[in-house]
């Protein structure tokens, strides 16, 4: 069983919101963002101190002004404030940030004119890219790994260990919502904590059109776009390269800001949904440098990369004491593995209607299919169902092992257990006597006996028919 609390909604969702678009935040998305993550954090802080004087004294008007990387600024009141904040609200502080976001802060405080005056002049800000930023909750430490995405971790890894050492350009390819962007801000991150020396800049390729375009409209001598990224950055993170192809001029400023990099011994990362070999309209002179590096595959989940994945999320989350069963962990991974996004749409939909819908202590594969029916038609397909299915969700129901219900014990319960799964086998898969035996490891004839009695007494018997409907909601069929 899988423990869960419930969830400030919009926290959790907010987690994953951008493995296949390229992230560019604006300033009202970012201020709305901190607001809200202010607004989680003050709620915990509230309870932690149970004190509504302290609490309105000091924590009136406070912000979150900035988080950059692993460091958050919060903006105090006054000196006093400020002063508590450090020595006396620390704990607190860092704990409730900590619940609110899922990361560990370097924490900040400033009064409203030191943070004013720390601010860069119009002089000192960066002449490009001024909204990049790195989202800091991806890590390696919360990415999945799976044999579908295995290749690509370890030579994310290897990359953020030794950047500009080794494979230059890295490239990371697969369809879209499978990780890669995870990847790619992980790389960022990692490096900024392990060489913080190192300029990073993350970009997704319709934002650096976006520069560019602004560029070649706006030539200035002074601010030549390769001479920043020889000069300004270190290691090059750029997210859908594809949505580059058949735009020339801004390929060839890539280009040149390629071999810029490249020149120098600094790092490339490179995403796309296809190897880039495979894209028409992307300049040759680009695949044949992206092909000098190494090119890693992210591939579809598979189902216990997919339920790994979801366990991880449920753990994450932030939700009051809910149970889900481990076959409603199952079933979401059979249903929705096509990519990241999917799964976590369909978990997010499941949470939101016990949260906003029908409130339950417990959630089952029943519950589950109704709260994703309208994602897809969980109910109507049985044709993911499996005899280990069927008897995993019998064993579970009877406090067995699977192994008691397909071994040789004869108990009652046991020997009821086994002809119920044998049953539900015949009934709901479709599968003849010969293939069940084989299953159970019985011959025909017990198999055939065992399937009679429970249609006899299913017959006879209120307890027993009220059984099977159980079982059946529990795989999801009725």
């Amino acid at each position: 069983m899988w423990k869960i609390q419930k969830l400030r909604f919009a926290s959790f969702i907010n987690v994953e919101k951008s493995y296949n678009h390229p992230r560019v935040v604006n300033m009202n998305e970012s201020v709305t963002e901190l607001a809200n993550i202010w607004g989680l954090a003050l709620s915990n802080i509230e309870k932690e101190l149970n004190n509504k004087i302290v609490f309105d004294s000091f924590f009136t008007d406070t912000k979150i002004a900035k988080a950059e990387g692993n460091i958050m600024t919060i903006v105090a009141s006054s000196s006093l404030a400020v002063s508590m904040f450090k020595n006396q609200f620390l704990k607190t502080i860092k704990s409730a940030v900590n619940k609110a976001t899922g990361t560990e802060y370097v924490l900040e405080f400033k009064t409203k004119e030191e943070f004013e005056s720390s601010k860069p002049s119009e002089d000192e800000a960066p002449h490009f890219f001024p909204k990049a930023r790195l989202d800091p909750r991806f890590s390696f430490d919360n990415f999945v790994v799976g044999s579908s995405d295995i290749e690509a971790r370890q030579a994310a890894v290897l990359i953020a260990s030794n950047p500009g050492k080794t494979f230059n350009p890295l490239l990371i390819y697969g369809d879209s919502g499978l990780g890669k962007t995870h990847l790619l801000e992980a790389i960022g991150n990692e490096i900024r904590e392990q060489f913080p020396n190192l300029k990073v800049l993350y970009v997704s390729a319709d934002y650096f059109l976006e520069e560019s375009v602004k560029y070649m409209a706006s030539y200035n001598a002074d601010q030549s776009f390769v001479s920043y990224f020889r000069d300004e950055v270190d290691v090059l993170l750029l997210d859908d390269v594809q949505y580059l192809k058949g735009k020339t001029q801004t390929m060839g400023m890539f280009f040149n800001a390629f071999q810029a990099l490249t020149n120098e011994k600094k790092q490339i990362v490179l995403t796309s949904d296809v190897h880039p070999s495979t894209i028409d309209g992307l300049d040759e002179r680009l695949k044949t440098r992206f092909e000098q590096g190494l090119a890693v595959q992210i591939k579809k989940p598979d189902i216990e990369t997919s339920k790994k994945i979801l366990r991880a999320k449920i753990a994450a989350s932030d939700l009051r004491s809910t149970e889900i069963d481990d076959d409603v962990v199952t079933l979401l991974a059979e249903k929705f593995s096509d990519n990241v996004r999917e799964l976590e749409g369909a978990l997010n939909r499941l949470l939101f209607y016990t949260i906003n819908f029908k409130p339950t202590q417990k959630i089952d594969v029943a519950f589950a299919s109704e709260a994703v029916a309208g994602l897809t038609s969980v109910k109507a397909d049985r044709s993911k169902l499996s005899a280990n299915r069927v008897i995993s969700v019998v064993a579970e129901y009877y406090n067995l092992a699977p192994t008691q219900i397909t071994g040789k014990i004869r108990t009652a319960q046991v020997a009821l257990a086994r002809h119920l799964a044998m049953y539900l086998c015949k009934d709901v898969l479709g599968m003849n006597y010969s293939e069940i035996g084989k299953k159970f490891g019985k011959d025909h004839t017990s198999v055939m006996n065992g399937i009679g009695k429970v249609e006899k007494l299913s017959k006879e018997n209120p307890d027993v028919s009220k059984v099977l409907k159980e079982l059946k909601k529990k795989l999801g069929i009725e």
